[in-house]
């Protein structure tokens, strides 16, 4: 019975080390194969490809900033959700903003054909919407005892270069965008105009990026002016955004960036206050993945680089091999010869010549006494 027992708890737990075992595996294998959304760009700057019919990514972010009116910290939550093959819908929510609740952002864009495809060049159009819920006070319409909370929409273009496309040993990806919306939370005061760029050293996993941009504002008809506005973008400053992307798992994606104002250019009386310094943080997670002919193609030219320095570098060996081989050989024939020459015998040989040489010398002088005897 006790027999039986010790029995039954040794399958048991080699049962269980086998289903451990086997989900360790499991795991392995599935994180293996890197989930990488063609949509994906830079912190500052998005790939001018949608994300894909039916596929979905949830993302969260967060950071802090100083600019002259002191620091701030903005977490915000969104999602992308992909409508069909060229077009996209996305939107997200500031949960804490300077003055409460943040503005919501939904954006539906649109891409140029053969967007299921690694693509040299690629040009987006995309309509975003701001529903502010900043409480506007201060603008021709607005009622001091009634705040607005006015919608603003505006078209945006994107366009990147994917130059691995054509030179599969260069994975770079340059992206530029120009929209209408720098810093949302100000729209009911400044019309904007935010060009931004970046350029990516994008990887098999993770990828390293430069961003940097050209906030530019003009300054609308409100009552802190006396309703008279900017006669043009008189406003704006230069920034510059190094960062990366680290992938956990091969599917979760952590985006990071630091944001440095490097040169700004403001009014004296109420100036606008940009964004000096920052770090932004975001974390990208594939709720629903399925695998697009972009990214697969883009695994393939990775694999297929793979392969070719791996082939050269074989190759390499080979002949240092071989060169090395012939070397020993040369090596060892020399070093056989060293070990097979005996002084002993050579000098006994020498003596023997010696000797032998002697006695013809011997010889020939008693022939020539034997001449010279009468």
């Amino acid at each position: 019975m006790k027999e039986c027992f010790l029995g039954n708890r040794r399958s048991l737990f080699q049962s269980l080390f086998l289903g451990l075992a086997t989900a360790w595996i499991a795991s392995d294998v599935l994180a293996s194969t890197v989930a990488r959304g063609r949509e994906e760009g830079t912190f500052y700057v998005p790939g001018s490809n949608v994300i894909g019919s039916g596929n979905i990514t949830a993302y969260a972010s967060g950071g802090t900033w100083y600019s002259l009116g002191g620091f701030t910290f903005n977490p915000v939550i969104g999602g992308i959700i992909g409508v069909g093959s060229i077009l996209q819908g996305s939107a997200q929510l500031q949960l804490i903003g300077k003055r409460g609740l943040g503005p919501v952002e939904a954006h539906v864009t649109v891409t140029l054909p053969k967007n299921d495809n690694l693509r040299l060049f690629g040009v987006s159009l995309a309509g975003d919407l701001f529903l502010s819920t900043t409480a506007d006070t201060i603008s021709a319409t607005s009622d001091t005892s009634k705040p607005e909370f006015s919608p603003f929409f505006f078209p945006s273009i994107t366009a990147d270069c994917d130059v691995i496309a054509r030179i599969p040993s260069l994975p770079l990806k340059a992206y530029i965008s120009v929209g209408f919306a720098d810093q949302p939370t100000l729209l009911f005061r400044y019309s904007q105009l935010a060009i931004k760029g970046g350029l990516e050293a994008r990887l098999y996993k993770h990828s390293f990026f430069v961003d940097g941009g050209v906030g530019l504002y003009k300054e609308k008809p409100t009552r802190l002016n006396g309703m008279v506005g900017d006669n043009g973008f008189t406003q704006g400053y230069v920034w510059i955004g190094p960062g990366g992307r680290y992938r956990l798992r091969d599917r979760f994606s952590i985006v990071g960036s630091i944001k440095f104002a490097l040169v700004q250019f403001l009014k004296t009386s109420k100036p606008l206050t940009p964004d000096l310094i920052g770090l932004g943080i975001r974390i990208e997670a594939p709720v629903y993945y399925r695998e697009t002919n972009t990214e697969a193609i883009r695994s393939l030219v990775f694999m297929e680089r793979e392969k070719t320095i791996r082939a050269a570098t074989a190759g390499k060996d080979v002949h240092t091999k071989e060169y090395f081989e012939t070397l020993h050989l040369d090596l060892d024939t020399i070093s056989g010869k060293r070990e097979t020459f005996d002084f002993s015998a050579e000098n006994e040989k020498l003596v023997k010549e010696r000797a032998a040489v002697q006695e013809k010398m011997d010889t020939l002088e008693q022939m020539l006494n034997e001449i010279d005897t009468p």
